[in-house]
């Protein structure tokens, strides 16, 4: 496929020649990462900023610098350029704008990595993970199952008073699995939710459990099975 070239075009006025091809593109302000999305990770743009002036943008996508390898040449009226058709990887990508009538503007380049975006984020409830507490007399120590490959990894328990995780909050690292809530005793209520990365490199937070300490705790109950309950 041959390589385009910027369209220059004059207009004569009474101070001269004018340029009326459109302005470059900061590089810095272009996107260096497209994530797929949709079904299956099919779909691709690549967004950039909108030129003043610009009717479309035309985009041209190599393997090389020097843009002698040109894979993808991509025309759209808006600023949403679908590179779905090219496969993931890094491109060497140039985009201009294009005026109302056809002119084509000064290049914009920038290297752009395309990939799929990553797997959505699984937490302990979604992957079947149970949670036991156990009586300490230091407080209650929660033990996560953490056997899944989807759970995510450095995972720190925050625990709060309140279900809307704004009362005395604590953030609380797992060691092993393993965390330890102080200062509760039995008929005490607290709520408790996990952030944490994923496998994939996702980070976030997961939805908010409830911990209810019965009554008897720490006489004839020290442990309790499936200790976190989903809120409803």
């Amino acid at each position: 496929m041959p390589q385009y070239e910027r369209n220059e075009v004059a207009a004569v006025g009474g101070d001269g020649p004018t340029n009326l091809a459109l302005p470059a593109l900061p590089p810095e302000q272009l996107p260096a990462q497209v994530l797929r999305s949709g079904p299956s990770n099919l779909k691709a743009a690549w967004t950039v900023p909108a030129i003043t002036g610009a009717a479309g943008y035309r985009a041209q996508f190599a393997t090389d610098d020097k843009f002698a390898m040109i894979v993808g040449d991509v025309k759209s009226a808006t600023p949403a350029l679908d590179v779905s058709t090219l496969a993931n990887g890094n491109y060497y990508a140039r985009v201009r704008g294009v005026d109302p009538s056809g002119i084509e503007g000064y290049d914009a380049v920038k290297l752009v990595e395309i990939k799929a975006a990553p797997l959505p984020l699984m937490w302990p409830s979604e992957v079947s993970i149970g949670a036991v507490a156990e009586y300490s007399a230091d407080g209650v120590v929660l033990r996560i199952n953490t056997q899944s490959p989807d759970l995510p990894t450095q995972l720190t328990a925050q625990v709060a008073r309140d279900v809307g995780m704004t009362n005395a909050v604590r953030s609380l690292p797992l060691s092993s699995g393993r965390v330890l809530l102080k200062d509760l005793n039995a008929g005490d209520r607290v709520y408790v939710r996990f952030s944490g990365t994923t496998p994939q490199g996702q980070s976030g937070s997961s939805a908010v459990y409830e911990l209810h300490i019965p009554g008897n705790w720490g006489s004839t109950v020290q442990t309790l099975a499936q200790a976190l309950q989903p809120l409803r």
